[in-house]
């Protein structure tokens, strides 16, 4: 079965950067590095006819106006509620805590759909720390020709520690056993340490080409707006939205994204953090959606001993 032409992957990576008070946010361009800075979300975007994959860089921080090559269709800026607190202090706050934090537990979920002919659903559940950096998860995933019975899964343990991956599954015989980054990804999608480690090793996604030379597109983070009080496994939290706009420096074609957070009321952490684009042209549309909490808690992570089926 064809892979879902979608996305090869999407990081989040959260860090204290500065804001400015103005909307929108502006735009950042600069060369495209082995793994994203952090301070970024980064995702990675499909091929298009000539357009080929490359890795959109959204910056958490803000900078001039950006000048458009192409035009991009207008969307009403959304009016945030005076009652509800400043959106930009709200998320500086959020990354400079989070930039702080040593360890967390994670829920990564994908959801890809194309031409409403083949589904994806990915889910890693585990606990990263930045000591290593590591982490360990339990990820399984399916992708599905839909309107058939035509399926494929994956079901495996993960841990990584510094850039050493290690794998337990079917394909292992149940054990752990010695990974490549390429292997530990289910579908090519990468299962990534969520934290702003600043010791963190390449992603396991990169590796496969941003095909967009040696720049990559401008970013434009606009309309961003506190859409008011929501919960979050049961914590209240306030919703913040974004539109990012990418756009290709060399072919001027233009993809956008909307961006949510889910930020703590009574302290500023990041509950959660959606990414979606939705790509009407070409039918193919990707929702990712990151869960935090156990935020500080310490996490210990050590190296599985080859061809043992514990832990």
């Amino acid at each position: 079965m064809k892979l879902l032409a979608v996305v090869a992957g999407i990081a989040c990576v959260f860090l204290g950067t500065s804001f400015s008070s103005a909307a929108p946010l502006g735009s950042h361009s600069h060369p495209a590095p082995a793994s994203w800075p952090h301070g970024y979300t980064s995702i990675r975007l499909p091929a298009i006819g000539t357009f080929k994959v490359r890795r959109a860089f959204l910056p958490q921080q803000a900078a001039d106006t950006a000048t458009p090559t192409a035009t991009v269709s207008p969307t009403p800026a959304p009016t945030s509620n005076p009652a509800y607190p400043d959106p930009v202090t709200l998320l500086q706050n959020s990354f400079s805590v989070y930039g702080a934090l040593t360890g967390v537990h994670f829920e990564n979920i994908t959801d890809g759909d194309q031409q409403s002919t083949i589904k994806l659903h990915i889910d890693a559940v585990g606990d990263a720390t930045c000591k290593g950096p590591s982490l360990k998860a339990k990820v399984t995933g399916k992708e599905t020709l839909e309107g058939t019975s035509q399926s494929r899964s994956s079901k495996f343990n993960l841990i990584q520690v510094k850039t050493s991956y290690y794998k337990k599954g079917k394909s292992t015989k149940n054990v752990w056993k010695k990974s490549t980054a390429t292997a530990a990804a289910v579908f090519t999608f990468p299962v990534d340490n969520p934290l702003a480690c600043p010791n963190a090793p390449a992603s396991s996604g990169t590796g496969s080409g941003t095909g967009s030379g040696s720049t990559s597109p401008t970013t434009q983070i606009k309309d961003l707006t506190n859409l008011g009080p929501d919960t979050v496994a049961g914590v209240s939290v306030w919703h913040i939205q974004a539109t990012e706009v990418d756009i290709d420096p060399t072919t001027g074609a233009t993809t956008q994204a909307l961006l949510d957070y889910y930020v703590g009321q009574a302290h500023p952490l990041p509950y959660k953090y959606l990414a979606t684009v939705n790509d009407t042209t070409n039918g193919v549309k990707l929702v990712f959606q990151q869960l935090l909490g156990k935020f500080g808690e310490k996490v210990t992570i050590k190296a599985p001993t080859i061809g043992s089926s514990k832990p």
